[in-house]
């Protein structure tokens, strides 16, 4: 699996985890520990959005999913 193919499926994983839970951006981004402006990027793909391991960090151990999960799985296709 390639690089950009991690953090696509981290970016839409927060998304999905994100809109599932009933988080603003802004509550969302708190939970992170970054801007709103770095999540829209984040949950958009953008390419100069950064996925930083302090970053994957909190949103696993915040939702209590594994890195592997986070960057390997869609979690919308695992609920459905």
């Amino acid at each position: 699996m390639s690089v950009n193919q991690f953090v696509k499926n981290f970016s839409k994983n927060v998304q999905y985890l994100r809109q599932k839970n009933d988080l603003t951006q802004a509550e969302m981004a708190a939970i992170i520990g970054i801007s709103v402006s770095t999540l829209r990027r984040l949950e958009t793909a953008h390419p100069d959005a950064r996925v930083h391991c302090v970053m994957l960090d909190r949103v696993c151990d915040h939702f209590g999913i594994s890195a592997d999960v986070m960057l390997r799985e869609r979690l919308e296709k695992m609920d459905g």
